[in-house]
């Protein structure tokens, strides 16, 4: 049974997490706070490297928000939803990661402008890389395979792409323009 999520909200100083490996966690609500994932870190600076997460059986198996983002040699594999969901990120880079086989997307950003380089993104049910809501990444030297869309964009994101391998994808790129009810 999964045993329920780690989260650090809101705390003064930074976290380092380095050599953990976290498995098995889901999304919960604590203190009426939602939480997504079964790692955590909202409004609390971290840095997390040479670590693994996997087999999270919540929405994702790790949640940024309102942080700078900073992901070094990080291994998600065998999530039944997300691999990271990154909202609101300041700023930061997701750096020599693997994302493996994940229920639904593996790396969701919304109104982030971080820089992806170097990772291996090997199937997702949802997209490689999700765009959404004025998110401005940078994603250069990666491999994006085997998922049902490469990169998603919507919500007037404005990715930079740079030397990216798609193969195996059902769809490359997919770009989707919201529509204002209120003009024809």
């Amino acid at each position: 049974e999964p045993w329920g999520t780690f989260a650090v909200l809101n705390a003064e100083g930074q976290s380092e997490v380095q050599w953990v490996k976290v498995s098995g966690g889901r999304s919960d609500t604590i203190n009426g706070a939602t939480i997504p994932a079964m790692f955590a870190f909202h409004g609390s600076p971290v840095i997390i490297a040479d670590s693994q997460l996997i087999n999270a059986t919540g929405k994702a198996a790790l949640s940024l928000s309102d942080v700078y983002v900073d992901l070094k040699r990080v291994h998600f594999a065998d999530n039944a939803g997300n691999g990271v969901l990154i909202d609101d990120a300041t700023a930061g880079s997701i750096e020599h990661s693997v994302f493996m086989n994940h229920g639904g997307s593996a790396i969701v950003l919304t109104s982030s402008p971080i820089i992806i380089s170097d990772a291996e993104i090997d199937g997702s049910d949802g997209s490689c890389i999700e765009i959404a809501r004025q998110s401005t990444p940078q994603i250069r030297e990666s491999a994006l395979r085997n998922c049902a869309v490469g990169i998603s964009v919507a919500g007037d994101s404005h990715p930079m792409v740079e030397n990216v391998v798609f193969e195996g994808n059902a769809i490359a790129m997919e770009a989707t323009v919201e529509h204002n009810s209120d003009f024809p």
